[in-house]
């Protein structure tokens, strides 16, 4: 095959950029994606002499494995498909990661710390039960396919890559059979392979081989070296299937005994002895690790390593081989039985064998029974968190691990997440695990009693209880948990001094807001995940946390209660609306005592009309009826947020309903404002600050400070807004100063900044869309004309990010009460009508409200504002077939922006001028006139006019027979369109670019370029355009020999051109009829005329799904 170039583009998307790296069958490199989705990796398999049938079987499997594996602790798949431009080979495109594989982290930087190793050996645990509890394990697990990537927020997680050898597997088949793969084939990495797997016995290939590889990728964590030593493939084949192995403290002193235990029983030769499950043994080797004398950083650790044994140790270390007739199965001619005796050899006397599922005693505990603690049994089943499980536990087994608070809204969970990581470490703590009920305490000098009480210390006469519990603690491995410590922030002093004069405490804080310590460490508990409400599968929903206790909650109380494809989609969006707080989610399980899951979403969307302030708002009214022996703050939802609004100070509270009325997140400055209006001397920064230390405020991740409220909390804000008599004055205010933002960007998209706003209009778009609800209401906020001129501000942003239809529904409505609203603002509002009209082909519609638009500008004398509407009743003209009246139109626009002196309107209208001129079939006017306007577009830094300038251009190149040309002027187009997101751009970009693989040969590309812009075009509602590509889609279909294919999608665009009323451009006919004339000689013309009428009769609908299939 042709090796790829820098810059090759395949599959007519992806842009290769770099290298990234090459294995004997395949390369992997950063490109671009052109469909707007950013960077992103693509692997291709290389058709090389060593890339044969079962390279290519694996990377199919890769494929297919990660279709199946969408899951966070996995490599997502973005796509797949086949590479013309490499004649024809298969690629796949993955999330580009950031970061490093743990085998080069170990290679540069030296051993990892226990904490680490901990904390990411468990994100692996928990990405591969996802993987076994769907038949699959890995088969080549190794620190280099484990990748520590940094996401968007900067945290960091572990990874699993390279899926080519997964492999499915029956469970209750393993063991069954007896025998061998077909070939007897070992596949894998040797250093890290189960005997199972060196062997080729399929029929004992399971789960277990990744328990083995972990047991070994945590040797190589831990010390930097790797467990096996070995000169040659054949000693390491001995050393795996026969030498007994040792324990990895004999080499490596500073490991804990109970380390050796745990690492023997994961790598034990009979997979039915190893640890039953990843998760398992994941929780085992965090309490391993927290054993006495297994320090922080061992005896060199963070020193680069170098390898202690010969240079072929390190051969075996980073080679994926195929051992195929390496390994006899079962190695039977050792003589004697050696083999049998050797791998049932008993464990050394002197290390302690855990039972099993059970840790060995830790921290050097006298006696085997586990370490006591006072935990209150819990009567449901703890659900989810896994991630989270782990993250904390991984904290607070950290050596010095002191102060972790968690916080978090009301409702959020941590309580219970608090004692379920406390069960969780119960063996890791050999002092104990003690739980510190304080929610029912009002004085916080009474926390040291309450710990002293829950420790079970008794009286201690004079001796102040802090004291007391002080010393008690010192020198004890404990875990201390103090749960709901919010409301007494006062004692912070209390838990300082403990965790300053207990150094192995560790101590476990719940708290709506941080204390604010030096040394606390703060986690924020997430609230469930949800997943996409769009069509969503019942097992999909059901491996969401949020979906998975919701129906937990709802079998509970309605037994017989099932998930499936009738309920849901309401199930899902019912934890949606809920944000997913478990609270929140439970007490609206409740209600499916009485109610359906539709009918209690139904009630869920009763908030109030767009999320504005309501009295009594329906979430509220169902999330009520808590367990009764649960504390009145959980029993119903409004109690919970009750009890954190009650704990803030009276300006915290006045800013925090006040903010409510933001409906889609805000930004500082908007919050600015808004809290300047209700009271000047409020210090917007520092009650942010403390609302998100609160956990009532998100902070979203972003180049400029942004913040958001969970819904549930802004229906509570905007509840206690209107019972304050404030909601009117604040949504009059969110109004004007969403107006004053809308009015400021519809001049900046005009030139040099119009990126920054269109962006910034896209990130406020829900604010605007309430506050157009707002001020269309009766008596409407803002005053009378504020719906037009709202509307009217944002025409231009609706037409170049597409929402076409959004867009005339809002003006629509706001010219409806137009009347007394000053004229210049009618006229603004009638032209953005116009527009969106017109691109959606309601040319009769379009036209009505451009001629009232100029009407009005000619009355006012408005040159400028009748420049632009003239110019688009051009267009009306155009697309209409009438180009001698669009060119005319185009004419008159130019002549009045150039009488103003309006360089930039005067270009506009020149490129549309070309736009006509190139559909008539004039490509030399249209190119005269788009190079006219091209640099005034571009000096005056209007990226969407010079998007279609240079698409004009690209246009005029292709009909007149310059490929090369089109395609170089289309592929800047494109560029430009997708840095603003103007669809319509990208749209007309696909079609030419498209038409260009059509004449070069390359069906496929058309084929994909084709269908890309038919979607695009049809999300907006621009059947123009739509006639046009699929009459570009029936040419590819009979150059392809698919002549029937091409018959019908000719006959559905005619019916679409009929019922819209637009012909056929000129310049578009010749190679219309010669593609209608190739299509009748190929089938004759009784088939042909057949295939025409039945595509004429399918509809629109039948026709696009028809044209977007392969």
């Amino acid at each position: 095959m042709r090796s790829p170039d820098r810059l090759t583009v395949l599959g007519g998307r992806y842009r290769l950029l770099s290298e990234i790296g090459r294995g004997g069958a395949g390369a992997v490199y950063m490109a671009d994606d052109l469909d707007g989705g950013g960077r992103v990796a693509v692997k291709v398999l290389l058709r090389t002499p060593s890339a044969g049938e079962a390279a290519a079987s694996r990377f199919q499997r890769e494929i297919r494995a990660m279709r199946l594996l969408d899951a966070p602790g996995f490599v997502r798949m973005l796509d797949a498909g086949v590479a013309p431009e490499l004649d024809g080979a298969p690629f796949l495109v993955m999330e580009l990661l950031r970061g490093h594989d743990l085998e080069h982290l170990v290679t540069t930087q030296g051993r990892r710390s226990p904490a680490e190793v901990q904390r990411w050996l468990g994100e692996v645990a928990d990405a591969l039960e996802v993987a076994h509890a769907q038949g699959l394990f890995h088969r080549d697990l190794k620190p280099a396919n484990l990748f520590l990537a940094i996401g968007d927020d900067g945290r960091e997680r572990v990874k699993i890559l390279d899926l080519g050898l997964v492999k499915e597997v029956d469970p209750g088949a393993l063991g069954a059979s007896g025998g061998l793969t077909a070939t007897g084939t070992a596949i894998g990495t040797p250093i890290y392979m189960a005997p199972e797997q060196a062997r080729g016995r399929s029929d004992q290939l399971g789960p277990a081989a990744d328990v083995w590889a972990i047991g070994l990728i945590a040797v190589r964590l831990l010390t930097g070296d790797i467990y096996w030593t070995a000169n040659s493939m054949a000693e390491l084949m001995v050393a795996l299937l026969v030498m007994r192995l040792y324990p990895p403290s004999s080499r490596w002193r500073w490991l804990p005994p109970a380390f050796d235990a745990w690492f023997l029983r994961s790598c034990d030769r009979d997979p039915a002895a190893r640890f039953p499950s990843v998760r398992e043994q994941s929780l085992a080797l965090r309490a391993a690790l927290a054993a006495a004398g297994a320090p922080a950083e061992p005896p060199g650790a963070g020193e680069p390593w170098s390898p202690a044994g010969p240079a072929a140790t390190d051969m075996l270390s980073t080679c994926t081989m195929e051992l195929a007739g390496t390994v006899e199965a079962p190695p039977e001619p050792l003589a004697g039985g050696a083999l049998r005796e050797a791998e049932s050899c008993p464990r050394d006397p002197g290390l302690p064998s855990p039972p099993l599922g059970a840790s060995p005693p830790l921290g050097g505990s006298p006696a085997a029974e586990r370490p006591r603690h006072n935990l209150p049994v819990q009567r449901t089943p703890f659900v989810g968190r896994a991630r989270e499980r782990a993250e904390i536990a991984s904290l607070l087994l950290e050596p010095n691990a002191g102060l972790l608070t968690l916080t978090g809204v009301g409702g959020t969970g941590k309580t219970r997440l608090a004692l379920q990581v406390a069960e969780d470490l119960v063996p890791a703590f050999s002092g104990g695990v003690c739980f510190v009920p304080l929610a029912s305490l009002r004085e916080p000098a009474l926390v040291p009693s309450a710990i002293a009480q829950a420790l079970s210390l008794g009286e201690g006469g004079a001796r102040p209880d802090l004291e007391r519990v002080a010393h008690f603690l010192r020198d004890r491995r404990h875990l201390l948990v103090l749960d709901n410590l919010e409301h007494l922030t006062a004692a912070a002093p209390v838990i300082a001094h403990l965790a300053a004069g207990c150094p192995r405490l560790s101590l476990l804080v719940t708290s709506r807001a941080a204390l604010n310590l030096s040394g606390e460490r703060r986690y924020v508990v997430p609230p469930l995940e949800v997943p996409e409400p769009r069509e969503i599968t019942t097992d999909a929903a059901l491996a969401s946390s949020a979906v998975s206790l919701f129906c937990r909650r709802a079998s509970a109380i309605k037994p017989g209660f099932q998930l499936g494809p009738d309920n849901v989609a309401d199930v899902v969006e019912i934890c949606a609306r809920l944000d997913g707080l478990p609270l929140a989610i439970e007490l609206a399980a409740s209600r499916l005592k009485v109610l359906t899951p539709a009918a209690l979403l139904a009630r869920l969307r009763d908030r109030g009309a767009a999320g504005r302030a309501s009295p009594a708002a329906g979430s509220f009214r169902l999330l009520t009826g808590g367990a009764r022996d649960l504390p009145e703050r959980q029993q119903t939802m409004r109690a919970a947020i009750d009890w954190s609004y009650g704990l803030l100070l009276p300006e915290e509270q006045l800013a925090f309903r006040t903010l409510a009325v933001f409906a889609g997140g805000f930004s500082l400055a908007m919050a600015d404002q808004m809290c300047a209006f209700r009271d000047p001397a409020l210090d917007a920064l520092a009650i942010l600050e403390s609302l998100v230390d609160k956990s009532l405020l998100l902070p979203v991740a972003g180049e400029e400070p942004r913040f958001q409220m969970l819904a549930i909390l802004r229906e509570y804000g905007l509840d206690r807004l209107a019972e304050e008599g404030a909601a009117a004055a604040c949504n009059r205010r969110f109004v004007e100063l969403s107006l004053e933002l809308a009015e400021r960007a519809a001049e900046a998209l005009r030139g040099p900044e119009q990126a920054a706003w269109l962006a910034a209009l896209e990130l406020e778009h829900d604010n605007l869309r309430l506050a157009l609800e707002l001020a269309l209401e009766p008596g409407g906020a803002g005053g009378a004309g504020a719906p037009v001129r709202l509307a009217a501000a944002l025409s231009r942003f609706w037409y170049i990010h597409g929402h076409y239809q959004e867009g005339r529904a809002w003006l629509a409505r706001a010219l409806a009460g137009a009347a007394g609203v000053a004229p210049e603002h009618v006229a603004a509002a009638l032209r953005g009508a116009g527009t969106l009209a017109l691109l959606q082909c309601d040319y009769r519609e379009a036209r009505a409200l451009l001629e009232r638009g100029a009407a009005l500008y000619r009355e006012l004398g408005d040159e400028r504002g009748l420049a632009t509407v003239v110019q688009i009743l051009g267009s009306v003209a155009r697309e209409q077939g009438d180009y001698e009246r669009a060119l005319s139109l185009h004419g008159e626009s130019l002549a009045l922006a150039t009488r103003r002196g309006d360089t930039l309107e005067a270009a506009r209208a020149l490129g549309y001028s070309g736009f006509a001129a190139w559909l008539s079939g004039d490509t030399a006017r249209a190119e005269g006139a788009c190079r006219l306007a091209l640099p005034e577009l571009r000096r005056g830094g209007d990226r969407e006019g010079t998007a279609t300038a240079l698409l004009y251009l690209g246009c005029a190149a292709f009909y007149r027979g310059d490929l090369d040309e089109a395609s170089r002027l289309c592929e800047e187009s494109e560029g430009l369109s997708r840095a603003v997101k103007f669809k319509e751009g990208i749209a007309w970009t696909s079609n030419i670019l498209g038409l260009v693989a059509i004449e070069r040969g390359d069906l496929a590309l058309a084929g994909r370029r084709l269908r890309a812009s038919l979607r695009l075009h049809r999300e907006l509602g621009d059947l123009w355009r739509s006639a046009s590509v699929l009459e570009a889609l029936a040419r590819a279909a009979v150059r392809a020999g698919k002549p029937e294919r091409g018959a019908r999608l000719l006959g559905g665009a005619a019916a679409l051109r009929e019922a819209i009323g637009t012909p056929v451009p000129p310049i578009e006919r010749p190679a219309l009829a010669a593609c209608a004339e190739a299509a009748r000689a190929a089938l004759g013309a009784a088939v042909h005329d057949a295939r025409l009428a039945e595509g004429r009769a399918a509809g629109l609908d039948a026709t696009v799904a028809a044209a977007l299939s392969d």
